[in-house]
C-alpha cells in the first residue's frame, strides 16, 4: 500500500486493489480539492511503482529507488508542471529536466504555481513522451507525473492524447488536477480517475 500519505484510505486501497491483481492502469488522473493530498499520493504512488524492494505497491522508504524518487532523480521518473509563459524552455533535454527538477521539488514543498498565464509547454509534454517510449533502466517501468495537468494548452492535451491511446507497455502517466473539468474530456476518458 502507499505509504507516507495520511488518510486517503479509499484512494489508498483502490491503489492497492491494482497491484494486488497486477493491473495498474497506463494512466491515472488523481484528482481532488486543494490541500487533500494529491501531490503526494502522485509521489507515494510513483514510488511504489520504482521500488523494487517492497513488493506489491509498497516502497521501502530506503532502497536508492527510493530515495531517488524523493529528489525526484530516478531515471525513470519524470515530472511535468505548469511554468509562467514566456519563461526560458531553451537548452539540452538533460538542462530542461533539471530545470523542472528544482521547479518541482519546490513545488512539493508546498509552493504553489502562479495560475494565471502559466501552462505545460507542448514541448516538455513531446519530450517527456519521447524519454517514456524508451526501455526502462532501473525499474521494469517508467512514470511520468503530470501535476495541475488542466494547465496544458489544447496542443500539448491532444499531443499527450496520442500516447494515452497507444501506451508503452512500460509506461504510466499520472495527472494530477484540482480541475479535472478542464481536461480534454478525451484524456480524462483514456484514464483510471482516482479521487
Amino acid at each position: 500500500m502507499v505509504t507516507g500519505v495520511t488518510g486517503q484510505e479509499r484512494a489508498k486501497a483502490q491503489i492497492q486493489a491494482w497491484f494486488a491483481t497486477g493491473r495498474l492502469p497506463h494512466s491515472v488522473l488523481i484528482t481532488g480539492r486543494e490541500g487533500v493530498g494529491k501531490r503526494r499520493l502522485a509521489v507515494e504512488l510513483a514510488r511504489a511503482i520504482l521500488c523494487r524492494e517492497g513488493g506489491e505497491g509498497r516502497a521501502c522508504g530506503d532502497c536508492p529507488a527510493c530515495t531517488k524518487v524523493d529528489y525526484l532523480s530516478h531515471p525513470n521518473l519524470h515530472v511535468l508542471l505548469p511554468l509562467p509563459t514566456g519563461s526560458s524552455r531553451t537548452g539540452s533535454d538533460s538542462e530542461q529536466f533539471a530545470s523542472l527538477r528544482e521547479s518541482a521539488l519546490e513545488y512539493l514543498q508546498g509552493g504553489s504555481m502562479a495560475r494565471a498565464g502559466s501552462n505545460i509547454p507542448k514541448d516538455h509534454i513531446l519530450l517527456v513522451q519521447r524519454e517514456m517510449s524508451y526501455a526502462p533502466t532501473e525499474a521494469p517501468r517508467r512514470v511520468a507525473v503530470i501535476f495541475e495537468a488542466d494547465r496544458m494548452l489544447p496542443a500539448g492535451a491532444n499531443s499527450l492524447l496520442k500516447t494515452l491511446e497507444e501506451p508503452s507497455p512500460h509506461a504510466v502517466f499520472l495527472l494530477v488536477s484540482v480541475t479535472a473539468d478542464r481536461l480534454l474530456p478525451t484524456v480524462v476518458s483514456r484514464c483510471q480517475r482516482l479521487a
